[in-house]
Formats: structure tokens, sequence, C-alpha cells
């Protein structure tokens, strides 16, 4: 048998504990929708407190690994950043203000293991940002910038 309701109680007959999950509900999705915004993983200008001139060296194998990270200067013939280090399985080293000025940069990473690539990249200015990603069989360099 169906419930009839006095015509002054409300229609509405969540709990307050169902509006509150769906707050949540809302909240949640906005903290998703704006944590790669945050974390800098955005095409957005300016990077607010972002890093100028970041290299990141991601290892996208199953396993540690110990990379060479070079970066040179060509037009000066320095080098901007010489480092090796082990980076875990789905981990990262990031370098930060690694660029000296905008020109003309070759960036060159070694696994221990022997895997090597080099990338040049003539940089329009400083507030740029190079992904180099270590695969098992291949090393990826990606450009990002505001």
């Amino acid at each position: 048998m169906a419930r009839t309701l006095p015509d002054d109680q409300p229609t509405d007959t969540r709990s307050d504990s169902a509006q509150t999950v769906s707050r949540r509900t809302i909240c949640c999705g906005v903290a998703v929708i704006g944590l790669p915004l945050t974390a800098g993983c955005s095409a957005l200008s300016g990077f607010p407190g972002g890093n100028p001139g970041e290299v990141t060296v991601f290892n996208n194998t199953d396993s540690t690994i110990t990379v060479t990270t070079t970066v040179t200067n060509l037009e000066a013939e320095t080098e901007a950043l010489s480092d090796t280090t082990d980076i875990a399985a789905s981990e990262a080293a990031k370098y930060n203000d690694v660029f000296e000025s905008a020109t003309r940069y070759r960036f060159e990473a070694e696994t221990e293991d022997g895997l090597s690539e080099s990338y040049e990249w003539d940089l329009p200015s400083t507030d740029h940002y190079l992904y180099i990603t270590i695969h098992t069989d291949s090393i990826e360099f990606e450009e990002n910038g505001p």
C-alpha cells in the first residue's frame, strides 16, 4: 500500500546522510578532475608554482633501472645537467631549473644495460619541460611548455 504525505510535508524523502553522500561525491569528483591540473600535467599556460626548465625521467619498466641523464647547452658548449641515478619501477627522477637560456640543447639518456638515445631541441624559452620515458626497449622524448 502506498504511503501518502500530508500537503505540508516536503516531498524529498532522502535522509541527511543521503544528501551528504551526494555532496561528498561531487567534492570527490571535483578533486579528481582538479588533481592533474595541480600536478603540472596540464597544457594550461604558466604552470603556477611550477619549475621552469624541468627535465623529468620516467621509468616505464617493471624493475629499478640506473639512468645517466646529460643535458648539454650546444651554443655555450657546457653541460647543464649530468647525473646518474637509480629510478624504481613506475617512478621518476625530476631535475629543476635545468635550462640556462633559450637555445639549442642535446638531451642524452643511457641505462646501465646499454639502452641509449639522444634528442636535440631548439628551446624557445626556459619555461619549458622535457619528459624522457624509459621503456624496456626504447627511450622516448616529449617536449612540453606553456
